[in-house]
């Protein structure tokens, strides 16, 4: 049985410096309403300005990531 290590320093690195955004998803999926518009600026700006904070690029995940 293989074992895999999940909390390498690459991958927490990886994790502290992703943005959750439920604008990632298929169109049909997209949050609606004036709420939902305000919340994806704010979650935007903070985005933008937790990436500037810890000097990281704003990069959204491939999938084809490796660890």
């Amino acid at each position: 049985m293989e074992i895999h290590k999940f909390d390498s320093e690459a991958q927490m690195d990886f994790g502290e410096n992703l943005s959750f955004t439920p604008w990632h998803c298929l169109p049909d999926h997209r949050p609606l309403g004036n709420i939902n518009r305000v919340r994806m600026e704010i979650y935007r700006n903070l985005s933008m300005f937790r990436h500037a904070h810890n000097d990281k690029p704003r990069k959204e995940p491939t999938g084809n990531e490796r660890f």
